[in-house]
């Protein structure tokens, strides 16, 4: 098996890359010698959908890490006693995880690899926790999702536009069960927490 680079597939902002950079869009070919009319069907399809496929195994990696987070977070939550938030986190990170999985199936299908690198997570106290997810809600909602169908759209993968339309839906319905406890947070906390 030999894995060909198909060169850069596009710049990406900081938004839409981790500190910037560029990604290339890869395919495996198997010998390409017998199967040669396969390997370019996996070519046009990597190459028709380059942006896509750059974009979607970002979003992968982003449900990914906040999948991870927010499992953590709802570890910090039991410990100190907050079992309502817990749940919550844990409801949130079950739905994240189903983002990634419907990612990491996208980006397969597309000629893709999907896998989630490590990433280090900042946990804090559970009211911590509440504002940092809250910011990554309004991150996704206003930045991550908005930038991916922007570049993706023009490329008209229905199956990418549905399921990054998806996600969004879901990133605005938590960050407005977020900020319905971050409302009361200050005064009745203990009660709304538990």
């Amino acid at each position: 098996f030999d894995v060909v680079d198909l060169g850069t597939v596009g710049q990406h902002s900081g938004a839409a890359c981790q500190g910037g950079g560029k990604a290339y869009g890869r395919v495996l070919l198997t010998q390409v010698d017998v199967e040669g009319a396969q390997a370019h069907a996996y070519i046009a399809v990597a190459q028709e959908h380059g942006k896509t496929l750059a974009a979607i195994t970002y979003a992968f990696q982003r449900e990914t890490d906040a999948h991870r987070r927010y499992v953590d977070f709802a570890g910090v939550a039991v410990q100190e006693g907050y079992k309502g938030i817990a749940y919550m986190f844990m409801a949130f990170a079950t739905s994240e995880g189903v983002h990634a999985r419907n990612f990491k199936g996208l980006v397969t299908r597309l000629g893709g690899q999907a896998n989630a690198a490590p990433t280090s997570i900042k946990r804090g106290s559970t009211k911590q926790n509440l504002i940092a997810a809250v910011d990554d809600e309004i991150d996704s909602i206003d930045d991550l999702y908005p930038r991916t169908l922007e570049r993706i759209q023009p490329e008209g993968n229905a199956e990418a536009i549905r399921l990054v339309k998806f996600a969004w839906q879901s990133e605005q319905q938590h960050r407005d069960l977020i900020q319905k406890i971050r409302r009361y947070s200050p005064i009745l906390f203990e009660k709304v927490g538990k």
